[in-house]
């Protein structure tokens, strides 16, 4: 079974309740706090809880805050279906930037398009599919 055929579950998604925090970040943020051990992602096999998630997320959030700032930034990523493409959008949004998430399945000048479109200041992407779709001639 490939990736694609895997089935991909949000976790808690139906747990909002009056007075909860009115952003994505924030409710996470929440719930992560509340039940760290449950269930955040699920990926076909993998299965990641609310601690794990929230803390890989936080890797990122702080990387990204390190090298262009906090929000107002456009952030593309380029990854795999799976797990990690979750981490990296969570961790974008911590930061407080905008995400655009390319489809590695896409044709290269398709994504080269949308690149040109949005002008990321940043690519989170897995390395062969960063040189393949934003170099395809190399």
């Amino acid at each position: 079974m490939d990736n694609l055929d895997r089935p991909l579950a949000l976790v808690d998604s139906q747990s909002y309740s009056p007075g909860a925090p009115d952003n994505v970040v924030a409710r996470f943020e929440q719930i992560a706090v509340e039940r760290p051990d449950h269930p955040a992602l699920i990926c076909g096999d993998e299965v990641i809880n609310y601690a794990h998630l929230n803390a890989q997320a936080n890797i990122l959030a702080h990387e990204l805050i390190g090298q262009i700032g906090r929000g107002r930034a456009i952030v593309a990523i380029l990854t795999s279906f799976g797990t990690q493409r979750w981490i990296a959008a969570l961790g974008v949004l911590k930061a407080g930037h905008a995400v655009v998430i390319l489809d590695p399945l896409y044709p290269e000048h398709h994504t080269l398009h949308i690149l040109n479109e949005c002008r990321p200041r940043v690519i989170v992407a897995d390395e062969d599919l960063y040189h393949t779709h934003t170099h395809p001639h190399r």
